[in-house]
């Protein structure tokens, strides 16, 4: 796979973009791609052994990729550097013997040690099926993962079912140094404006940096909801498109449907008022006095633009047709 450079950037950040240090290994599957949908993960590989011709991608496509990759590169190489570790602690108020504690990417554990891995990678087999996890950091054996996001994910219940799903996976995987049951998403938002916040403090993050703490599931939980997900895999690998089981809207990034109601039909440049459930919507047209109509707007998806998938997939082709999924 090549890049295109549409906008002709110079070769210094061409290339900081371009340049993929990720670990390919296809004979390992990596925990975040085991997360993805049934359907992306069966039909992504008859894409590939179809030789599927596909549109390489341009350099700016990879800067959100290249930028939260950096973040994390510099965060675990502070940690990794004793001197300056040590004094930005000691600036942040933290006692100097709660200093001497914390082990970074220790070898052996003691009792009283505070551990710290960063860009700790584990591995796991089950059922012939090699799983590789790489956590972002685990400190004192709560797992924790930054994120590089906009705001809309403040509160998007999706992202964090994968969070929850994503750390679950890695403490199965390595549960000698990941024993908490929940986990700390670091959620950095890129597009934070601090008058919005003010606005709308509900639904708007009160900060440009929000901790989440995810609550994990066991680690038996997690056990059998891989083995069943191996075994739905193995059993439709060669099932045809329409046996597949379908993304559901979470999976598919959709959000829910607004209820319009229109007074007079006859009219619908602009509604009488849009409602985010039926029955408000039809509360309305009682108090207008049961006259017009209400319509059900479904919101467009959006992740089908992103799945390797896209090019085979019936389910897209049936949106991109209905206009609900926008190529």
């Amino acid at each position: 796979m090549g890049y295109e450079n549409r906008a002709n950037l110079p070769l210094p950040i061409a290339l900081f973009l371009a340049a993929d240090d990720y670990n390919h290994n296809l004979d390992v599957v990596s925990v975040t791609k085991f997360i993805k949908p049934v359907r992306e993960l069966i039909l992504a590989d008859r894409v590939e052994e179809a030789n599927v011709i596909v549109k390489d991608p341009d350099v700016l496509d990879m800067y959100k990729s290249r930028l939260g990759s950096a973040t994390h590169a510099r965060i675990e190489s502070l940690w990794l550097n004793e001197d300056i570790r040590n004094k930005a602690l000691a600036d942040l108020g933290v006692p100097p013997k709660s200093i001497s504690k914390i082990k970074v990417n220790p070898d052996q554990i003691n009792k009283g040690d505070i551990p710290a891995f960063f860009e700790k990678t584990g591995f796991k087999v089950i059922d012939g099926v090699e799983f590789r996890g790489t956590a972002d950091f685990i400190f004192n054996y709560r797992l924790g993962d930054f994120k590089q996001t906009s705001t809309f994910s403040y509160k998007d219940k999706g992202k964090e079912f994968k969070y929850m799903l994503q750390g679950s996976i890695y403490r199965w995987i390595m549960p000698e140094l990941i024993k908490e049951d929940s986990m700390h998403i670091v959620e950095m938002y890129l597009d934070w404006v601090r008058f919005k916040s003010v606005q709308d403090p509900v639904n708007y993050p009160p900060e440009a940096i929000v901790v989440k703490d995810i609550p994990l599931m066991s680690v038996k939980e997690t056990d059998r909801f891989i083995r069943n997900k191996i075994k739905m895999i193995d059993e439709l690998y060669d099932a045809p498109d329409d046996q597949l089981p379908e993304c559901d809207d979470m999976e598919l990034w959709r959000k829910p449907p607004v209820f319009k109601y229109y007074k007079n039909p006859e009219k619908r440049d602009r509604s009488t008022g849009n409602f985010d459930n039926y029955p408000d919507a039809l509360a309305k047209k009682h108090a207008s006095g049961d006259v017009g109509i209400i319509v059900e707007v479904k919101s467009k998806v959006g992740a089908c633009k992103f799945c390797a998938a896209l090019p085979i997939c019936g389910q897209a082709k049936r949106y991109a047709h209905s206009g609900e999924l926008e190529l």
